[in-house]
């Protein structure tokens, strides 16, 4: 979970009670239809005759009517229109009403204050007149004397809620938040406790108070106290689903970390694990987090998916904290998922779901060691290609076993380099009879065939594939994704081919169809790439050919060595600072970390003036801070800042920031 800047909380809070104070006036007006609190009196009729158009009394409810709607609009002008008819009708209830109400919206506190004591005295039982007086006073500063005629409002006939909510609505309106929760708490001390839905009410108020003042761990002393009043279960999980989203809000949830300890040790820990599973995820102590998942009871056929869900809930935000704590992610997550698989005996596809989650937890940590230049073992390949086959073996003919397939298609042909081994495995699975068939799982492994061969150098007979999946016939708009990687590598093909412009339009039209997703701005790097080449010599060109050449052949490590070569050897030539990003590019590709950062410092060192040296910069932070090296992410972050001000205003240096701020 991550706090929303400090900046943008103002312009939110104030939305927001905005929105709790219309929220809490719903009750008035129910009230008002029960009787329970009397609208603004009006003075008895003399007579029933009809009214005229041209009657004294119809041409007074016009205008009132009129500077009533005007007050919304311009209340300066609504005063400068109620005066003289409150001269002309100086006994009129609501014309004092209205002019009195004008009178505070413009800030004309005394006189309002004098109109609104004389309707009191005259109409001592309208709660209308009241309101409108305490708001008076509390314009004035009169806070005391404001807070004792709203105590009126709720503390007249017996307690309600919704007379707790009306007086509450009243101070929201004026930004006063300090003075609501005293109202609040003196209600649900009033309200008898079998009135649980009026308690829930004011709880949720509360709730949503605590919420916009940040006070979480206030919100945290009232879900343990009012979940333990509550009988009925479907009230008190409400509650606690309410307030497990208000604590995910919450900025600092590591102030919560002390209370949440002695709750969980205490005999209320059962009821609050909810709350308490959030807050020790909310802080990244996934450990904790997992040991409460695996405490907490849950029917026996449901428990499985449960873990699996509480897995996946380890996992979010994994681009947060840093290797670290990634590393804590996937531990806990392991558990969860390891623990689900030992439940669901009798369930073959959750089975698959929970053993294919552990594959990829081992390949993200594959993928980890290798860019930090600690390679596993082979003995660990071995394991992790085993647990895959596992997979296969197991629900063959299931979506999880050709994910599975795919996976270790990956891990051999782009990590280990065994692009034949790779086909064979292929090649071998496309005769297992007991495979899944569907048009996607087809497609997937006509993509897979086409990767294999390109990665083979067998460029022609890989177009072949890619080809055949754009054909209209193959229901491209069922597998959007699958569709963009075809035209992409179409794209790479047609640049080998010697038809540069026509691979950079194609990449461009990618780019657009999808902007932001990875694939998109690879394809548009890529484009850019090309449309500045077209200016280079052709020796230069035949350069950058080379390396897509080995690049689209499997072999990124290879093709950023050619272009960090043609840097080396020309470091002024004009080239020089797209080949370096480029092979900055390349090498993380690789997943040589340390490769990749050291060519965008080289950009950043030898050309600053050059566009992307900022960019190379960053790419250099995020680098470092994934590498685990938060102070050298924070010295190139402030390197950023200093040598390229311009650039801080990017929303992507923002969240670099963000992130930094949460490694501290």
């Amino acid at each position: 979970m991550r706090p929303p800047p400090p900046a943008s909380r103002a312009p939110r809070r104030a939305l927001a009670f905005a929105l709790l104070a219309g929220l809490a006036l719903l009750p008035t007006r129910a009230a008002l239809a029960q009787g329970t609190l009397e609208p603004v009196p009006r003075p008895a009729p003399q007579s029933l005759r009809p009214v005229r158009p041209s009657d004294p009394q119809s041409n007074l409810a016009r205008e009132m009517l009129q500077a009533q709607q005007l007050m919304k609009r311009d209340p300066e002008a609504a005063h400068a229109q109620l005066e003289p008819l409150l001269a002309r009708h100086p006994e009129h209830a609501e014309l004092q009403y209205l002019v009195a109400r004008a009178c505070r919206l413009t800030g004309r506190l005394a006189p309002a204050e004098r109109l609104l004591r004389s309707l009191r005295e005259r109409y001592p039982e309208a709660q209308g007149y009241l309101g409108e007086l305490a708001l008076v006073l509390l314009r004035a500063g009169k806070d005391e004397e404001a807070k004792a005629l709203l105590a009126e409002l709720y503390r007249q006939g017996p307690p309600r809620a919704g007379s707790y909510e009306a007086a509450a609505s009243l101070l929201l309106d004026q930004s006063r938040p300090d003075l609501v929760e005293a109202i609040y708490r003196e209600g649900l001390l009033a309200l008898p406790l079998a009135d649980e839905g009026g308690r829930l009410r004011l709880v949720r108020r509360l709730l949503e108070l605590y919420n916009l003042t940040d006070q979480p761990l206030h919100t945290l002393r009232l879900l343990a106290e009012t979940s333990a009043q509550l009988k009925e279960p479907g009230l008190r999980e409400a509650l606690l689903d309410e307030g497990e989203r208000f604590l995910a809000e919450a900025p600092e949830p590591a102030r919560l970390l002390p209370l949440a300890d002695s709750l969980a040790a205490g005999p209320s820990a059962p009821r609050l694990a909810p709350l308490l599973r959030q807050i020790y995820l909310a802080v990244g102590d996934h450990a904790r987090f997992a040991d409460e998942v695996l405490r907490a009871p849950q029917p026996a056929g449901a428990r499985a998916h449960w873990l699996y869900g509480e897995g996946l809930r380890c996992l979010e935000d994994s681009d947060r904290g840093g290797p670290d704590a990634a590393a804590r992610r996937r531990a806990a997550a392991d558990r969860l998922f390891s623990a689900g698989l030992a439940e669901a005996r009798t369930s073959p596809s959750l089975r698959a779901m929970l053993h294919y989650q552990l594959a990829r937890l081992r390949l993200e940590e594959d993928a980890e060691a290798r860019l930090r230049g600690t390679p596993p073992t082979p003995a660990a390949t071995a394991a992790l290609r085993a647990l895959l086959a596992d997979l296969r073996r197991e629900q063959p003919g299931g979506e999880w076993a050709t994910r599975a397939l795919i996976d270790e298609l990956h891990l051999l042909r782009d990590r280990l380099g065994e692009a034949a081994a790779a086909d064979s495995l292929l090649r071998a699975w496309l005769l297992e009879p007991e495979r899944g068939r569907s048009p996607i799982i087809e497609a997937a492994l006509e993509l897979e065939l086409g990767e294999n061969l390109l990665a083979a150098g067998r460029f022609a007979e890989a177009k072949g594939h890619y080809e055949s999946l754009l054909r209209p016939e193959r229901g491209g708009e069922t597998q959007p994704g699958l569709i963009a990687w075809a035209r992409f590598r179409s794209a790479e093909l047609l640049l080998l081919a010697g038809d540069a412009q026509a691979a950079q339009d194609s990449l461009a039209a990618l780019a657009e169809t999808d902007p932001g997703a990875a694939l998109a701005n690879d394809a548009l790097d890529l484009a850019l790439l090309l449309a500045e080449a077209a200016n280079w010599p052709e020796s230069v060109r035949a350069r950058l050919l080379a390396a897509c050449q080995q690049e689209f052949g499997g072999d990124p490590a290879g093709a950023a060595a050619l272009l960090l070569g043609f840097a080396a050897e020309y470091p002024e030539d004009e080239a020089s600072p797209a080949l370096l990003y480029r092979a900055g590019q390349l090498e993380l590709r690789a997943l040589r970390g340390a490769a990749a950062l050291a060519a965008w410092l080289l950009l950043a060192d030898r050309h600053p003036d050059d566009q992307r040296a900022p960019q190379a910069l960053e790419q250099a932070a995020r680098l470092a801070l994934r590498l685990g090296d938060a102070p050298r992410a924070r010295t190139l972050l402030a390197r950023i800042l200093a040598e390229h001000p311009d650039f801080r205003l990017r929303p992507s240096l923002r969240d670099l920031q963000d992130l930094l701020k949460e490694n501290a």
